[in-house]
């Protein structure tokens, strides 16, 4: 686990290894295709290198493409923010159709570990239930986090009540939720 720290000096959270790598020497070494959201090596600096080939990996056990520059390792969705912006994700970077090896820049936002993960795909729950909504009795009630607080919506006597009070909620609240067939 990466251990994160406050840099006074760029205003924001990063990661150790983040520090050591500056804009300028990442647009030195690397082309970024934001319609692709691929990278190119643009120098080499070791024998595995290629100049004009892909730079990086896909990490088979999460599914994110990693490059390795100068002995570290960099996810390609924050190189892609820092390429871009000039600065590094203030906390983590959204995939916003959920496909973490898609890196094109109109496909990542900056998110807090709540908005993070109000936009992943829901895992079925073991009474088969949409998520936010549980038994109470024979009716179903809605109780979800907003703002790392408990939110109580109501107990509804059908199903399609309590779905539509939640999602409700969570257009209004929740801009990283992406409502689909999935979570009903």
């Amino acid at each position: 686990m990466d251990i994160i720290i406050f840099s006074i000096k760029e205003g924001e959270f990063m990661k150790p290894h983040e520090l050591k790598l500056s804009h300028e020497y990442l647009l030195e070494i690397l082309e970024y295709f934001p319609d692709t959201g691929i990278f190119i090596w643009k120098v080499k600096f070791s024998r595995k290198i290629c100049i004009g080939k892909e730079a990086g990996c896909k990490n088979k056990s999460h599914g994110r493409y990693q490059i390795k520059i100068n002995k570290n390792k960099y996810y390609r969705s924050r190189l892609a923010w820092f390429y871009v912006h000039g600065k590094w994700p203030s906390d983590q970077i959204d995939h916003k159709n959920r496909i973490r090896d898609d890196d094109r820049i109109k496909n990542l936002r900056e998110a807090t570990n709540q908005e993070n993960m109000w936009n992943t795909i829901r895992s079925i729950k073991k009474d088969n239930l949409p998520k936010c909504i549980y038994y109470s009795g024979n009716k179903f009630q809605v109780q979800l986090r907003h703002k790392n607080k408990k939110k109580y919506l109501g107990t509804f006597s059908n199903l399609d009540d309590a779905i539509k009070a939640r999602d409700a909620f969570e257009i209004e609240h929740r801009k990283f939720l992406k409502l689909s067939k999935c979570s009903h």
